[in-house]
C-alpha cells in the first residue's frame, strides 16, 4: 500500500462519525461536531442516519395549530400526560393563574394528531411553554412559546425567570436530561422519556412507606410543628399498633371524609399503639403536650381541594416517549429528513376537541370493575360525579400516580384514545374540528 493510500484511509478513518450511545458516552463536543447523537428513539443504532415516521400527539389551546417550536408525545407519551392533567379544569378553577392552566378548560382545548418523519439521531430536549404577557404571571400568549433545556419557567419582557443566564453544557436539564447549547441542538429532535413499562400491580415495586391514600394527597409532612397551629383534631377511633396500617387507615378516613371535613390528619404515639385525629380548620390550636409522630396537610387555598396534586405524573409510570421539533430542523418540501433537517410533517394535523377525547376515557374507565369498586366505597354516586374530588381519586387510583402503579390496562386507555380519533366514523370517534 502506498503511503498517499494509506494517508487517505487514515483520514476515512478520522473522519467517520463517533458512534455515540443513549447511555451519555456522546459529549456535547462530540455532538455539537456532529460525530455522536445524545439519544435515539425506539433504539436504533446512533449516527447510521436512520429515520422513523410515526404518530405524534399534541394537546394545545383551541387555534394552535403548528407543531415547530413547540412539544409532542407518541401514543403513550402524550395521552399519559393527558391523564396526568385529568383534574386540570377543576383546578384551574381554583387557582386560574397557575401556569398550567393554559391548558384549560378542556372544552377550549383541542388535541391533535400529525403523520411525521423524524431523524433517529437524537439531541437534548427543548421544554416549550407560552410567554406570559404581564409581570403577574396571570395571563399568557398561546401563540407564542419559548423553549429552553435547561429551564421551563415563564418568561415575560421586562421579568427575570429565573433562567440561568449563562447557559453550560453536559448540566442537567428541568426534566433530568443532559443539556448542550449549539446551532445542532436546535437543528435536531429532541427526546425524553422510556419506552411504555406495561408492568402491573404485581410487578413494580413502590415506596410502602406511605400508603396510596397519603400519595394522592397527604403525604406526610417534614416539619410535624406546621400541624399544631390552627387546627382542632377529631378522634375517629383508628387505633394500631403498627404505624403504616395507622397511616394508611387515616388517611383513607381523611380522603373519604372530604375537603369540607377533613383538612389533614395527625398520627400520635400512646402507650404502643398509634392513633389517627382527623383535623379541621379553626382558631383553636392543637395540644401541643401530645406525641405526634406525623402529620399530614391538604392544600392551604381557601377553598376545597379538587384533583389532589396538580401532576399525577401517570407517565412515569406508563413509559411513553416526548419530542421537541424547532423549526430549525423542518424539512421543506424540497427535503427529505437527514438532507440538512431532523423532522417532515407528511400530513395532518387532524384535531378533535379535548372534551371528547376526556369524554371518551371516562367512559372507559368507568366501565372497569375496579372505578365502580371504588366509587362505591368513596360513596361517590351522585349526579355529576366527575366534579366531586372523590372521583379524581378514583381516577387517580386506575391510572396509576406518584409512583404507585395502575389498577388497570393502560393499552385500554391507548386503544380508546385511538378510537377517539377514528373521525371518519363518528360513531365510535369525536368530530374532526381542523
Amino acid at each position: 500500500m502506498s503511503a498517499l493510500l494509506c494517508l487517505r484511509y487514515l483520514l476515512i478513518l478520522f473522519l467517520l462519525p463517533v458512534v455515540g450511545g443513549v447511555n451519555g458516552n456522546c459529549s456535547c463536543d462530540e455532538f455539537c461536531r456532529g460525530f455522536c447523537s445524545f439519544s435515539s428513539y425506539q433504539n436504533t443504532t446512533p449516527m447510521t442516519q436512520n429515520t422513523t415516521t410515526l404518530q405524534l400527539y399534541r394537546f394545545t389551546p383551541a387555534n394552535i395549530t403548528q407543531l415547530e417550536g413547540t412539544n409532542s408525545g407518541d401514543l403513550a407519551g402524550d395521552l399519559s400526560f393527558f391523564m396526568s392533567r385529568r383534574a386540570l379544569t377543576a383546578r384551574c378553577a381554583v387557582e386560574p393563574g397557575n401556569l398550567r392552566c393554559f391548558l384549560a378548560p378542556f372544552s377550549k382545548i383541542w388535541f391533535g394528531v400529525w403523520n411525521v418523519t423524524i431523524s433517529t439521531n437524537m439531541g437534548p430536549y427543548y421544554s416549550c411553554i407560552p410567554e406570559y404577557t404581564n409581570p403577574n404571571f396571570t395571563s399568557w400568549d398561546v401563540h407564542r412559546y419559548s423553549c429552553n433545556q435547561d429551564c421551563n419557567n415563564p418568561t415575560t419582557p421586562g421579568v427575570s425567570s429565573g433562567c440561568p443566564t449563562v447557559h453550560k453544557n453536559g448540566s442537567s436539564g428541568p426534566d433530568g436530561q443532559k443539556t448542550c447549547f449549539c446551532s445542532r441542538a436546535q437543528e435536531t429532535v429532541g427526546l425524553y422519556g422510556k419506552p411504555p413499562t406495561n408492568e402491573d400491580e404485581t410487578t413494580r415495586k413502590v415506596n410502602t412507606s406511605i400508603s396510596r391514600a397519603c400519595a394522592y394527597d397527604l403525604s406526610p409532612l417534614k416539619n410535624k410543628s406546621q400541624c399544631n397551629q390552627g387546627y382542632v383534631t377529631k378522634d375517629i377511633n383508628i387505633h394500631f399498633t403498627n404505624y403504616n396500617s395507622t397511616l394508611e387507615a387515616c388517611c383513607n378516613a381523611c380522603v373519604a371524609a372530604g375537603d369540607l371535613y377533613c383538612d389533614g390528619y395527625q398520627i400520635i404515639s400512646h402507650n404502643g399503639s398509634y392513633s389517627c385525629y382527623l383535623l379541621s380548620r379553626s382558631s383553636a390550636a392543637i395540644a401541643k403536650d401530645v406525641d405526634v409522630v406525623t402529620c399530614g396537610l391538604r392544600s392551604t387555598l381557601p377553598t376545597p381541594r379538587i384533583g389532589a396534586n396538580w401532576n399525577w405524573e401517570v407517565g412515569h409510570q406508563t413509559g411513553g416517549y416526548w419530542f421537541s421539533h424547532l423549526k430549525q430542523g423542518k424539512c421543506t418540501n424540497n427535503q427529505n429528513v437527514g438532507e440538512g433537517c431532523s423532522w417532515k410533517i407528511n400530513n395532518g394535523p387532524v384535531f378533535i376537541e379535548a372534551s371528547c377525547v376526556l369524554e371518551h376515557l371516562d367512559n372507559a374507565l368507568g366501565a372497569t370493575s375496579f372505578m365502580k369498586q371504588c366509587l362505591v366505597q368513596m360513596n361517590c354516586t351522585a349526579d355529576v360525579v366527575q366534579s366531586k374530588d372523590c372521583y379524581y381519586r378514583c381516577v387517580w387510583e386506575a391510572v396509576g400516580g406518584n409512583g404507585y402503579p395502575p389498577k388497570i390496562s393502560f393499552s385500554l386507555l391507548e386503544t380508546t384514545l385511538l378510537q377517539a380519533f377514528d373521525v371518519q366514523n363518528t360513531s365510535v370517534g369525536c368530530k374532526q374540528i381542523a
